[in-house]
């Protein structure tokens, strides 16, 4: 979806705040003795002490130039809810547990009694509830040699992460967003010493309590954000990251939905580049209160929207297509993977072949679900008390994604987040024959390298290269679809510890240039090809 697109969007979404999601945590029988919890929707924005044209007083510096790099606009969904509506609110007895400037709406505990006073406020236009329960609660490395990835090489090298990281784009400068279900132990262990945490909150328990519950999302960091050598790498280790509770382990209610927005919103204001999202919504404890595959359809469940707003103000969102591959050939896919602004991600195998568990598209709308897929079997992962393991589920694939989304966003922060989008899907193996189960494939860093001015030298443009044999044994070429008239070719070979272990010029003739290496250790490394006027980079294996 083109960014405009999504913004309209937004203005139809605006207009139906009336059609709200049911969220209720008290069951029927027990509302004339308890608290329920209710969804209030406001008519507008009027009178508020903020205004658009002086966004610096709502929103990070940093929210600003990420919005004026992709040009766009700050709107009234922009402008906090207003506070006179809130203080109404609290006048009639109720407590504010969430607010939502993108919804415009108010998440309320309240006698049933008062309900009838808060529907007769002339800033409320609807208030909603549903059958259910719900219990509301560093040291930088030049290059990381291959030696330093230990178990967790294959699972970044399936992406070429393995290559961003030894030419520079380890994350530097990006800011993440991780949404999950508690961090436990990520404060302690060693392999995220050197983070940079910018912030830390628990949505569902309103406070910043995000050690104290789950090591779901201690896993899903692990494989992003870990520097624990010859242990585990994550992809975009040298990220900035915001680490947000949004996920109630214990249970499965749609109030989450409601965390996972004022969660996008809070990134939104501080300026948060990509959000990972390792959860997925369709069944809830509360049968009633499930989605059917019929509303996977882009715009209806409440997260989905969330994530099209949040993409709408210029974030990247990867998001965990979800685990309910076992129904076979049927669709499966949870929200808000079944977006169309959100980069779906399902899970392979080492061989290559689809995890069984890896939820399969299309929307209901029917487009291609998942985007792209990931090594989420036997993914190398570290334990909340510091040991490292393996993990299975699209929960560790997203994570491994989104670290590529940004080394590519800082290599080429010139990219929308729309550009981006459309780039990554272009990049993978399956690009022109996707499917609704592996999607457009394996995504690949390699193509940015081999496409876009992220060395020191450009690429001439419309020449295609080749390598074979690869690997090799003591021989390969370098070939062209076109003549080039240079007179000679130099190769600078690089181990991925960033040291140079061949250098050497050789004639460029009748389409190709060979080269003859011996004594070089079988292993990864390198290559970089460069004449006059063209450079190119490959992964080259050296095996005898």
């Amino acid at each position: 979806m083109r960014l405009d697109e999504v913004k309209n969007s937004v203005g139809i979404y605006k207009q139906m705040r009336g059609i709200l999601l049911l969220i209720m945590l008290i069951a029927p029988t027990l509302l004339a003795a308890q608290k329920g919890t209710y969804l209030i929707s406001f008519t507008d924005k009027l009178s508020s002490p903020f205004s658009i044209t002086q966004p610096n007083e709502f929103l990070s510096e940093k929210a600003l130039q990420r919005r004026a790099k992709q040009g766009i606009e700050i709107d009234e969904s922009d402008l906090p809810v207003n506070s006179s509506y809130i203080d109404g609110l609290k006048r009639q007895g109720a407590e504010i547990l969430y607010t939502s400037k993108w919804l415009n709406a108010a998440v309320i505990k309240s006698e049933q009694s008062a309900l009838a006073d808060i529907l007769a406020l002339p800033f409320v236009t609807i208030t909603n509830l549903s059958s259910g329960t719900l219990s509301p609660q560093s040291d930088d490395e030049e290059f990381v040699p291959a030696t330093d990835y230990g178990r967790s090489f294959r699972q970044l090298s399936i992406l070429d992460i393995d290559l961003m990281h030894t030419v520079g784009f380890r994350g530097e400068g990006i800011d993440i967003a991780v949404f999950d279900g508690g961090f436990m132990g990520a404060d302690t262990i060693p392999a995220f010493q050197h983070l940079n945490i910018l912030s830390v909150y628990d949505f569902v328990g309103r406070d910043h309590e995000i050690f104290a519950h789950s090591d779901h999302g201690t896993l899903v960091l692990s494989t992003l954000a870990s520097q624990f050598p010859n242990q585990l790498i994550g992809s975009a280790y040298n990220a900035n990251y915001h680490l947000l509770r949004t996920e109630n382990s214990s249970t499965e209610e749609r109030l989450e939905e409601f965390c996972w927005l004022v969660a996008a919103e809070y990134a939104d204001s501080a300026g948060v580049d990509i959000i990972n999202s390792s959860v997925s919504y369709s069944d809830f404890a509360s049968p009633i209160d499930s989605y059917e595959q019929s509303q996977m359809d882009g715009k209806t469940t409440l997260v989905t929207q969330a994530a099209n707003w949040a993409f709408s103000k210029g974030m990247f969102i990867v998001a965990s297509v979800g685990n309910e591959g076992q129904n076979g050939d049927l669709p499966s896919i949870g929200a808000p993977a079944d977006s169309p602004s959100v980069l779906a991600v399902g899970s392979i195998r080492f061989d290559g072949l689809i995890s069984p568990f890896s939820s399969q598209g299309p929307s209901a709308d029917g487009r291609i679900k998942p985007d792209v897929v990931a090594l989420g079997n036997g993914t190398v992962v570290s334990r909340s008390n510091g040991s490292v393991s393996t993990a299975n589920g699209t929960s560790y694939s997203a994570p491994l994604v989104t670290g590529l989304v940004a080394g590519i966003w800082q290599a080429l922060p010139q990219l929308s987040n729309a550009e981006l989008l459309e780039l990554i899907r272009k990049s993978a193996s399956d690009y022109d024959r996707p499917d609704n189960i592996y999607g457009y494939g394996i995504p690949s860093f390699e193509y940015f390298l081999n496409n876009y001015n992220l060395l020191d030298e450009a690429y001439f443009e419309g020449v295609q290269f080749g390598l074979y044999p690869n690997p090799f044994s003591n021989k390969f070429t370098l070939y062209s679809d076109k003549f080039l008239p240079e007179e000679h070719v130099r190769l600078t070979l690089f181990g991925l510890s960033g040291k140079v272990v061949v250098e050497m010029n050789n004639e460029w003739e009748n389409f190709q240039s060979s080269f003859q290496i011996k004594n070089l250790q079988n292993g990864l490394y390198i290559g970089k090809f460069s004449t006059s006027k063209h450079q190119v980079v490959f992964k080259i294996r050296k095996l005898n």
